[in-house]
């Protein structure tokens, strides 16, 4: 699914989609995360799409 994000840190670019899919090998288990689609860039897994997009738009140069 297509999700509202930050741009790309990488590329600059704002096509970003959202995955949420269970885990093969860990049944109850979701594993979610948010790539752009213009240079591949991606989160980690998070338990929740909403989480993903939390990481996505969380930089940490903004931290300093």
């Amino acid at each position: 699914m297509t999700v509202d994000g930050k741009e790309c840190p990488f590329c600059g670019a704002v096509d970003l989609m959202g995955f949420d899919y269970p885990f093969a090998r860990r049944p109850g288990v979701r594993g979610c995360y948010v790539r752009c689609n213009n240079c591949g860039a991606s989160t980690g897994n998070y338990e929740t799409l909403d989480d993903a997009i939390k990481a996505w738009n969380t930089r940490k140069d903004a931290e300093k």
